[in-house]
């Protein structure tokens, strides 16, 4: 009797993980396919781009890299552009670098160390009375010191965790304001893939 109910709940075990995958695997099927349909649908009815041309957007991390290729494209667009970088050189040459295309928007060089908050929300006044309210917030800075964990230091991993993860929340307190008052705006956070996937040499940034 006892080997009977003992039998009996292993095919009853094994009947409820069969469904249990069958319903996964449909669902998973399912997703799949409105995901094909909605993106054959974008392919021939694309939607239409934002216009960001009365935009004032503010990019943090603008010296080199992927924030002056943001920079350089939201100025062609025609978008009032700000500028931030705690180099200051390399700031300017993005800036010059923009005032060079044709028909393009606005564009602001400010120097700010945006680990500093007290910093941050004087350079916040200061945009709201030079410029205007931002709409557009582009948390773009950040370093990836690249070596093994054993070799990071303290103020290292610090640093990385004040530039890249606490500014983000000084940008936020000061830049928020601005959209609350507008009742709109947009804030754009970059990431990594490494974030997901990780990597030996770049724990902390991971």
């Amino acid at each position: 009797m006892e080997n009977d109910n003992t039998g009996d709940n292993a095919v009853a075990k094994r009947i409820f993980n069969i469904v249990q995958h069958t319903v996964e695997f449909l669902v998973v099927l399912i997703r799949i396919i409105l995901e094909l349909c909605f993106a054959l649908v974008q392919l021939f009815m694309p939607r239409k781009l934002k216009d960001v041309s009365n935009e004032i957007v503010l990019i943090t991390g603008t010296g080199h890299g992927i924030g002056r290729e943001l920079a350089l494209h939201y100025t062609a667009l025609g978008s009032t552009v700000i500028c931030i970088d705690i180099n200051e050189k390399n700031n300017d040459e993005t800036v010059k670098k923009a005032k060079r295309l044709k028909n393009g928007g606005s564009v602001y060089s400010y120097t700010c160390d945006v680990t500093d908050r007290n910093a941050v929300l004087k350079l916040a006044d200061r945009i709201k009375d030079e410029i205007g309210l931002v709409s557009v917030l582009v948390n773009n800075v950040g370093i990836m010191p690249t070596h093994p964990f054993e070799q990071q230091t303290a103020d290292e991993i610090r640093q990385v965790f004040e530039i890249n993860v606490f500014s983000q929340f000084w940008t936020l307190q000061a830049f928020l304001p601005h959209m609350k008052q507008q009742n709109r705006g947009h804030i754009i956070a970059m990431s990594s893939i490494a974030g997901l996937v990780g990597n030996a040499n770049v724990v902390p940034y991971c």
